[in-house]
């Protein structure tokens, strides 16, 4: 299959040094010795990937600039990703991919859901627009869903799943993810051979380090606190899904918050208004703002939970949980897919980790957990 990256945006796309190697700052850097790095290249050995893992200099180079001279950047970006992992393991569950592949946007972006490489890549898995639109992501005046974090993630993997069947080789299929598959295929034909190791030195400068440096952002997510790094848990959210047009100032009137807070957590829409759709978009709201924003979106629809309910039936909600799927949700409670899609006005069956369904339990299986 062939992929639209053009040569300029393989030559500028995001520096792997710039994203995979944090900034120096100004706080005292953590301590690094001849005992640290035997201790990170025995880790090294243990770590699981889905290759063989090789420390390189150049590996040990980029966990040594986590650890130490970026050592406030990683605790930052790690903070990060306490919301975004789970969105990334949701969809490589899906998508049946290895769980490692959930590292690879600290590579890509640092885990920032808004950055811009000079060839014009954006979000988390820094894509091209052309790219974004041939695996049906919105881009325009309105809407950018290359910063959707659970739509470009999605679109993320289905490439990733495309690369994978192109060559059968995670080395290969991630490095042509950052430079094409067509540099990859004559780096391939000028080695002579499709082993990455050896076929990494006919690609370009910033994909020769790009694996080096998934396999150091591996091992600093897994092993940051062995560094003395701490992260934080940023605040909890909730999703929702809306086909009806409304403004940031109206959601952050229902949630009792700020405009400010609104778009932070809805970047894809650029303009501060959700347009209208028939499939709808995902809305991103605080956890705490979840109870308020729900009643309000409610009064919106005209939806009577009562009507639903019933006399012999209990409404309650439930939050999506990393590889949910709507049938596994319907099993559980004991109803059908096509109830969960006329509680919750959904057209799609797709749902996304985060998200708030209306739920009604029926007389049958609220007696069966007593």
């Amino acid at each position: 299959m062939k992929f639209p990256w053009t040569i300029a945006a393989a030559m500028a796309i995001h520096s792997v040094v710039a994203n995979a190697t944090p900034s120096p700052v100004a706080a005292p850097a953590k301590r690094w010795s001849t005992s640290v790095e035997a201790d990170v290249q025995e880790r090294l050995t243990e770590l699981r990937l889905p290759f063989k893992v090789k420390s390189t200099a150049q590996t040990i180079r980029y966990i040594r600039d986590y650890a130490v001279v970026g050592a406030s950047d990683t605790e930052a970006m790690l903070s990060r990703g306490t919301l975004l992992t789970p969105i990334f393991e949701h969809y490589l569950s899906l998508y049946q991919l290895p769980q490692e592949l959930k590292y690879l946007p600290m590579v890509e972006s640092g885990l920032k859901v808004n950055p811009k490489s000079p060839a014009g890549a954006r979000g988390l898995w820094q894509l091209m627009e052309v790219t974004a639109r041939q695996y049906r992501l919105k881009v325009n005046a309105y809407t950018d869903e290359r910063l959707d974090p659970y739509k470009s993630t999605e679109a993320a993997m289905r490439i990733l799943s495309d690369l994978y069947d192109q060559y059968q080789d995670w080395p290969l299929a991630i490095a042509a993810y950052n430079c094409g598959p067509g540099r990859v295929n004559k780096a391939i034909r000028l080695a002579g051979c499709n082993d990455y190791w050896e076929v990494r030195h006919h690609l370009p400068v910033e994909t020769q380090r790009y694996v080096p440096a998934f396999i150091a952002a591996t091992y600093i997510a897994r092993h940051y606190a062995d560094h003395g790094l701490t992260v934080e848990v940023p605040e909890a959210v909730r999703v929702y899904k809306i086909s009806t047009a409304m403004t940031f100032s109206q959601i952050a009137a229902a949630c009792h918050t700020t405009i400010s807070a609104i778009r932070r957590l809805n970047p894809a829409f650029s303009g501060g208004v959700i347009p209208q759709t028939d499939n709808g978009h995902y809305i991103t709201v605080p956890a705490t703002s979840s109870s308020a924003f729900h009643k309000w979106l409610s009064r919106q629809a005209g939806y009577n939970h009562a009507a639903h309910a019933g006399k012999d039936s209990y409404h309650t909600t439930y939050v999506v949980a990393p590889g949910d799927r709507i049938e596994a949700v319907a099993q559980r409670f004991q109803c059908t897919v096509e109830d969960i899609l006329r509680w919750n006005n959904l057209k799609l069956r797709e749902i996304v980790i985060n998200q708030e369904l209306n739920i009604y339990l029926s007389r049958d299986f609220l007696l069966s957990r007593v």
